[in-house]
């Protein structure tokens, strides 16, 4: 079971980054302000990699060891590509 969740997560992560590559600007907005402008920044490669690893490499410790926290930073890396989509 854990090991077919892990491969989930890794698999939903590849395809939120490649998709993210091919659609979203090359600079993404991370945080916007009171006023509607654009707050923290961070190029496509770092705002794509940060959320790919935070889910790949916690699902792989969550497959390893079992521990549901590993399994919960990995999600919370999925939700990170969602909310850089709703926000680009």
């Amino acid at each position: 079971m854990k090991f077919f969740l892990t491969a989930g997560i890794i698999l939903v992560s590849i395809v939120s980054a490649v998709a993210g590559w091919i659609i979203l600007p090359d600079t993404l907005v991370l945080q916007v302000t009171m006023s509607g402008d654009a707050g923290t920044t961070l190029p496509k490669a770092a705002g794509l990699g940060i959320p790919f690893l935070l889910s790949v490499i916690f699902a792989v410790l969550y497959c390893l060891r079992e521990n549901k926290k590993h399994l919960l930073v990995s999600v919370i890396g999925l939700a990170v590509y969602a909310l850089v989509f709703l926000m680009n």
